[in-house]
């Protein structure tokens, strides 16, 4: 190529971005917006550059979720490194205290500072592990039950005031010793409810990014705002339907059975689904992908968990049941804004079932198998715990424990009945919206425990102050009472049989032996 060619070329490109820049700014130019009678031009030009100045707005956006990503995780790591160091109640409480002398010192503001992270760190953990949704204001101005209440005791759930008292002794031991003589007041309330939501809001960010591979999906199917409603194979998967998600029945849900298809004797079978799901929550979303490395350490370390709760446990299936609904935002009051999903009574629903049946072994291989999965570890058994029948649990509840208890009678009818939900009214607590940053959890380690506890501390039971109650069923001692029986005259025929085939045995050996 000549000289010449080369600056005609030179020459013609320049032209080119010239006029490309010419014509950006000129996009850039601000346009009145039209009067009354302004021509049709005019208003394709406003509508134009309105949807230029949204598109700038949704880069700027961008750019700061991710610059808040990354301070987010430098501060996660640095205070792992630096944890805060709280000396006495009386240092935290100045935390929560105006100063009346004016503006405070490095000092105290630097205290203040390390008692809101901690009370963040907390709220976080007890989010994910304990309690997905806000109790109510009356659950921290109540004292701490003396003695404490036995949380590992299924009967916690016969009566009211024990899931009051569970409730409230739940929170006393998911919040640091230093921070209980603040839990009654105000500000405390409003801070825990901030850790909560943070929680909430950067775990669900996360799992949407990766929800396309827990569930071999086109990802998009849950990006912000996106109409799930209109992907009838992804509602499907929890077998909601239009209009009828205040009865809804989290036992008829396709997805917590092997391919998909509802017995009440293999519920829950389909663990790996919802396993990934609490993994994201305590490992973060990378740790889906074997060969992903770097960043802040996940929660389980940070936590040092080594095994699922109940209350972790019915915390995944809840988000995983929300990941695929209609709904786009996961409201404070427990229920779905589009598919009328009680939330609250499936997080405590299923919550429950862990609790009565921990023992049981269906329920203990399918934890043993989250917790191989999740932790990546040999997992430790649990102390066993008796089950115990109670009043105030649903139809299908009742249904799946005599399921569990009689997996043997193969040939049995089918005992599932429709689950009827009471929705009541909750107080409103913040509202969590589907993505714009990635996820991670935080938070804290018990700090009172009772010697009669056999089973994890996450194990909350629902607050007295519920918005969706469960109905009771009269007759629920009489199912799990028949279902036992069957069991028992199993094993017994069971007893049987090998006596007569050991008396055969002798009766052969004893023949041999008089021939000879």
């Amino acid at each position: 190529m000549t000289d010449s060619e080369s600056y005609l070329n030179s020459t013609s490109s320049s032209i080119h971005s010239d006029s490309d820049l010419a014509d950006e700014s000129n996009r850039d130019q601000p346009v009145a917006p039209p009067s009354e009678g302004a021509s049709i031009e005019h208003y394709q030009e406003y509508i134009k550059y309105l949807q230029l100045q949204h598109g700038k707005l949704q880069q700027c956006n961008a750019m700061l979720n991710e610059n808040n990503n990354v301070l987010n995780a430098q501060e996660l790591k640095h205070s792992c490194k630096h944890p805060p160091k709280v000396s006495s109640s009386n240092t935290i409480s100045s935390a929560f205290q105006l100063s009346s002398t004016g503006p405070s010192t490095a000092s105290a503001s630097s205290k203040t500072s390390d008692t809101e992270k901690l009370v963040l760190s907390v709220a976080k953990k007890y989010s994910i592990t304990t309690e997905m949704l806000l109790p109510d204001k009356v659950i921290f101005q109540t004292n701490c039950p003396d003695p404490p209440a036995e949380i590992s005791n299924p009967n916690c759930y016969t009566k009211k005031s024990t899931e009051k008292d569970t409730l409230v002794t739940k929170l006393y031991t998911s919040i640091d010793f230093v921070l209980h003589p603040h839990m009654q007041t105000n500000a405390f309330y409003n801070q825990f409810g901030t850790g909560m939501q943070q929680a909430q809001s950067s775990f669900i960010n996360g799992l949407c990014s990766v929800a396309g591979s827990i569930f071999n999906m086109p990802n998009e199917y849950f990006m912000s705002k996106f109409d799930r409603n209109s992907v009838p194979q992804v509602t499907q998967l929890i077998g909601w339907e239009t209009g009828k998600g205040k009865a809804y029945d989290v036992f008829k849900v396709p997805i917590l059975y092997p391919d998909h298809v509802v017995n009440e004797k293999r519920v829950f079978r389909n663990w790996l689904v919802f396993a990934k799901v609490i993994k994201v929550a305590v490992c973060g979303r990378m740790s889906l992908f074997p060969k992903a490395c770097g960043g802040p350490p996940p929660y389980a370390k940070i936590w040092q968990l080594t095994s699922c709760t109940p209350g972790l446990i019915a915390f995944g299936i809840t988000s995983m049941i929300f990941v695929l609904s209609p709904d786009q935002e996961f409201s404070g009051d427990g229920v779905g804004a589009i598919s009328s999903i009680p939330y609250y009574s499936v997080l405590q629903t299923i919550k429950k079932i862990f609790v009565l049946k921990w023992g049981h072994d269906h329920i203990k291989t399918i934890v043993q198998q989250i917790n191989t999965y999740v932790f990546d570890s040999a997992v430790k058994e649990q102390l066993d715990t008796p089950g115990t029948t109670v009043e105030d649990v649903t139809d299908s509840l009742d249904c799946i424990m005599a399921a569990l208890d009689d997996e043997s009678d193969s040939d049995g009818a089918s005992l599932h009945t429709e689950t009827h939900v009471k929705i009541g009214t909750r107080h409103q607590s913040p509202t969590v919206s589907l993505p714009p940053e990635p996820a991670v959890p935080s938070v804290s380690e018990p700090s009172i425990s009772t010697p009669s506890q056999s089973l994890p501390t996450a194990m909350a039971p629902c607050a007295a102050t519920a918005s969706a109650d469960i109905q009771g069923v009269e007759g629920i001692s009489e199912v799990l009472a028949v279902a036992d029986t069957k069991v028992q005259k199993k094993a017994a025929r069971g007893k049987r049989a090998k006596a007569s085939v050991n008396d055969t045995d002798v009766h052969h050996s004893s023949h041999n032996t008089t021939t000879k």
